[in-house]
């Protein structure tokens, strides 16, 4: 098994990171130990967040930053993976707005998809029949105040640095953009193609928005308010994506959304706490994983440093199992193998991925845990 690993390779607004990441990594598993080996790596601008194809050897490759090829604004690179995991550059497409947060795919691989937080806006980008990325066929932006403009290019914040390297843990008191802008920081299709669902972290919404395959439009139709200053920022789908779970960094909950496929509306189920009721540790909540069977899901906490498990009921509403720690600090992401057996956590301060097995309750039971520079972000490779 191989996975793709993106990680923060230059300072950041926020300061937090440390930017020691070299680019995109491949990494072999040993499924016996969980142990990660580093086959070879990709330098990047900050690629903080990757997605992998299911149908190609090819991972796209989202640069978080505010300068791409010597032009403001950030860029999606897809990169060849050879079968023993080598990594070569197929070509970029550069965004004009700043901070692509995440890149996803979508279903049929005709478009990938990037979520540019900082600058408030996201993008439907034409993939070629090799797989190599091409024009933008359409782009959206969200109404309200972003962080950073089209064409700005700020001054990277200091990054602090502490005894080890470390970078200072992200507080609650660390977010000022929350609750005041938009920040989409996702997006998720529906597996009819037909929607794209968006968190935006900074106005506190969850959006959906119409998508035409045929010529990759994007029209937002409706939005439900997750709370301002929640912070949603990831999104998990079930039940062909009638149930949506979002998971909201600054308050430190999932919510589960009853979405209507026809109509695009979006209904709050339920909302719970992705930590103990008598934790007193400072946290927010960033990575989520569904299990293949959608019977279980999974949260880290940053702070808590732990994973939440929940089991998933037949009307779709979460009932926690326990916390499991995720050795190592701010576990920003997670990834659950296809066959759901092993799940892979980054641990960005510490900077390790941490390897477990689910268990048969669903809880993770911990393997090992691997050193990779200031990690974001663990998609498995498909074969």
């Amino acid at each position: 098994m191989l996975v793709l690993i993106g990680s923060h390779s230059q300072p950041g607004l926020g300061g937090v990171f440390g930017g020691a990441g070299l680019g995109v990594y491949c990494a072999s598993v040993d499924p016996a130990s969980g142990a990660l080996s580093i086959v070879d790596h990709h330098a990047l601008p900050d690629p903080t967040y990757v997605a992998v194809s299911r149908k190609r050897r090819i991972v796209y490759a989202a640069s978080h930053g505010v300068m791409f090829e010597g032009s403001p604004g950030s860029g999606v690179t897809a990169l060849a993976i050879s079968p023993e995991g080598r990594l070569s550059r197929i070509n970029s497409r550069r965004l004009d707005r700043p901070h692509a947060t995440m890149v996803s795919l979508d279903h049929a691989e005709e478009y990938a998809f990037a979520a540019c937080s900082f600058g408030g806006g996201i993008y439907a980008l034409r993939l070629n029949a090799d797989g190599s990325i091409g024009d933008v066929a359409a782009a959206a932006q969200f109404p309200g105040e972003v962080v950073v403009k089209q064409g700005e290019v700020p001054t990277p914040i200091p990054v602090p640095a502490p005894p080890g390297g470390q970078a200072p843990p992200m507080t609650v008191t660390r977010m000022p953009w929350y609750g005041t802008t938009t920040m989409p920081h996702a997006i998720v299709q529906t597996p009819d193609r037909g929607w794209l669902l968006v968190p935006d972290a900074g106005a506190g919404k969850i959006h959906s928005v119409r998508f035409d395959p045929a010529t990759g439009e994007m029209l937002p139709r409706h939005f439900l308010d997750q709370r301002r200053v929640a912070g949603p920022r990831g999104l998990a789908l079930r039940d062909a994506g009638k149930v949506v779970y979002v998971v909201n960094e600054k308050e430190s909950t999932v919510t589960a959304i009853a979405f209507d496929l026809a109509s695009g509306e979006l209904a709050e189920m339920q909302t719970v706490s992705t930590i103990p009721p008598d934790s007193a540790e400072q946290n927010t909540a960033s990575g989520i994983a569904i299990s293949p069977d959608q019977s279980r899901l999974w949260i880290t906490n940053r702070g808590h440093n732990s994973i939440c498990t929940f089991s998933i009921d037949a009307a779709g509403r979460l009932v926690p199992l326990g916390w499991t720690e995720t050795h190592g600090r701010f576990a920003m992401n997670m990834s659950v193998s296809k066959a759901g057996d092993m799940l892979f956590v980054s641990n960005t301060h510490s900077r390790t991925v941490a390897t477990f097995r689910v268990g048969a309750s669903g809880r993770p039971e911990f393997l090992a845990t691997s050193d990779i520079p200031t990690v974001t972000c663990i998609p498995l490779e498909h074969a």
